[in-house]
């Protein structure tokens, strides 16, 4: 039986040579493909506009799709920019991504995603008081007229340095980032530019840079259009590890890298002074009436002494203009039996030819050291009882010239410079039977009160840099301008009084930094500076300022002043120190 044919049927005989023919498996093939699967990609949307991008490589991390968002953002978005730099991605749900999570661990195919722009990003850590600005460089540009600055904050979160540089307009303010540290990507093997703004980019107004030193230090460069002079911060670490806590003033080095000037001083301009000056001292002293009794002469029975020095005041008056009055006590005795009356009273003053001129007169009584009690006028009954003393004020009252006037500071209580000085005023008693009683007094104008530097530094408790003054002789006043240096900020500035205008002018570093580039741009080397320019409606009194500049080296070395009254001039320079610019 043949169980190859049929088992249960006989075999049939066969040849006895057989051929057999071998089985073919398919064979695989040499590059297996694998399974198709669907590439993944997300939604993102930012300030408007919306696109589609694709995740790459899964395993990737976060950070390289956030770069890959930014380029693509850059290409769509016109108003991207480096002041709204990509800095993280958030669900649309709220939930922020960890940069260093891979890609296909985090997100899905077609999620929709968010991303936070640098300038919301800083605002949300001030908001939530986790940014602290420890440092901080001033650069005004004078091209854009924008004061711009860079502030060197820690993040204690992260654990890394960044800065953030605000451009200050009336737009509101603008944040651009600026990288100083970031401990996943700083190499500390090797020197080199960590971040920068505007680079080489000539066209910008402003630039900074971040520099790593193998000395463990950070250098912060900034600077401007206007002045192409950097300004150096040098952070240094703490064991080679930038602290995420420090406190403001961890800045331990801070330089300009301005040339130095090629001299420590210039030459400044010879002074210029035309007229008068008042007399601190030296004046005539006035008679002391307790040595010398003034006594009054004639045939009345009335006798006067004085009593006490004259009180001499000017007055203005909106109807009657200007005038000079003088106030003096006497002791009046009236010497007789019978009762005397004064029926009137004249008043005369020495003029400058020598002659009596005329003057008014009014009587009444001291009430006060600056205030007498003038009420009668000079031809009122006045009665003295028999062999009885009483006390008389007389006020002698003349004209002055009126035009020549700024203020009433300092003279208020001088004789005015138009009359005499001695000024001698007489003044006639005439009683009942016309007989007189004639007495002569004395007023002197002793030393102005006007301030001088020793007054105003021991008032003021002050030391000045520098004092100018100029004085009117016509009324017997001083314009002066105190300089002296005061910290702002902790900034050196000069403080610059400009009295005549009653306010305070400040020259602090950028200022001086301004008048040079402006005048650096215009070649030359005195500009008189607009914002100190006051004059009086008649021009008798005025005062301006201008700035002294070294072109070459581009500093300002030097301040002119310029005043004037009715009767001088100055004209004086001062140095500018050069720590103001350091």
């Amino acid at each position: 039986m043949c169980t190859t044919c049929c088992p249960n049927t006989p075999c049939i005989s066969r040849p006895t040579s057989v051929v057999s023919t071998p089985v073919l498996l398919p064979t695989p093939p040499r590059n297996p493909a694998p399974p198709r699967t669907e590439m993944k990609r997300v939604k993102v949307s930012w300030n408007g506009t919306k696109l589609v991008v694709p995740c790459g490589i899964g395993s990737d991390r976060v950070s390289r799709l956030l770069n890959d968002i930014t380029h693509r953002f850059q290409k769509h978005a016109g108003d991207l920019d480096q002041a709204n730099y990509f800095v993280e991605l958030r669900t649309s749900d709220g939930y922020l991504l960890d940069k260093s999570d891979t890609i296909e661990s985090v997100v899905e195919n077609g999620d929709e995603i968010e991303v936070i722009d640098y300038k919301a990003w800083i605002e949300n850590f001030k908001k939530n008081a986790e940014l602290e600005i420890w440092g901080r460089i001033d650069r005004q540009d004078f091209v854009d007229d924008v004061n711009k600055y860079v502030g060197i904050f820690a993040l204690g979160v992260h654990g890394c340095f960044s800065s953030t540089a605000y451009s200050h307009t009336s737009l509101g303010n603008e944040s651009a980032k600026f990288k100083v540290y970031d401990s996943e990507t700083l190499s500390l093997t090797k020197p080199g530019v960590l971040d920068e703004i505007h680079g080489d980019d000539t066209s910008q107004t402003w630039y900074c840079s971040a520099h790593w030193d193998l000395t463990n230090s950070i250098e912060i460069r900034v600077k401007s259009t206007s002045d192409f002079r950097a300004q150096i911060v040098k952070v240094e670490f703490r064991d080679g590890i930038i602290a995420p806590r420090f406190k403001v003033g961890a800045i331990t080095t801070s330089q300009t890298s301005y040339p130095a000037p090629r001299t420590t001083s210039y030459v400044l301009p010879a002074l210029i002074s035309e007229g008068p000056a008042l007399k601190e001292d030296g004046y005539t002293t006035p008679i002391d009436i307790k040595a010398v009794e003034v006594k009054s002469m004639g045939e009345s029975a009335l006798r006067l002494q004085q009593i006490g020095k004259p009180f001499v005041e000017q007055y203005w008056s909106g109807y009657r203009g200007a005038f000079q009055r003088v106030n003096v006590e006497f002791r009046v005795t009236n010497t007789s039996e019978e009762t005397a009356s004064v029926v009137n009273i004249v008043a005369e003053y020495l003029d400058h030819d020598g002659n009596w001129a005329p003057a008014t007169v009014r009587s009444g009584q001291k009430a006060s050291e600056y205030w007498y009690d003038i009420k009668c006028a000079h031809d009122t009954f006045l009665p003295f009882e028999p062999k009885a003393t009483s006390k008389l004020s007389l006020q002698f009252e003349t004209d002055i010239d009126p035009t020549k006037y700024k203020s009433l500071d300092n003279r208020i209580r001088r004789i005015h410079t138009s009359l005499p000085d001695p000024l001698h005023v007489r003044f006639t008693l005439i009683d009942q039977h016309n007989r007189t009683s004639i007495i002569t007094i004395q007023a002197v104008n002793g030393p102005p009160n006007v301030p001088t530097r020793a007054s105003y530094e021991s008032e003021f408790n002050c030391s000045l840099h520098h004092w100018i003054q100029c004085d009117d002789m016509v009324s017997d006043e001083r314009l002066f301008i105190p300089i002296k240096h005061v910290e702002e900020g902790g900034e050196r500035v000069l403080e610059i009084g400009l009295k005549p205008m009653s306010t305070t002018y400040r020259v602090d570093q950028n200022r001086l930094r301004r008048w040079a580039w402006e005048a650096v741009q215009k070649g030359v080397e005195e500009v008189w500076l607009e914002d100190v320019d006051w004059s009086a409606e008649d021009n008798n009194f005025g005062l301006k300022m201008a700035c002294l500049v070294a072109l070459e080296d581009q500093v300002i070395y030097g301040l002119k002043v310029m005043m004037w009254t009715q009767t001088g001039k100055v004209e004086e320079c001062f140095e500018v120190p050069l720590e103001l610019y350091t």
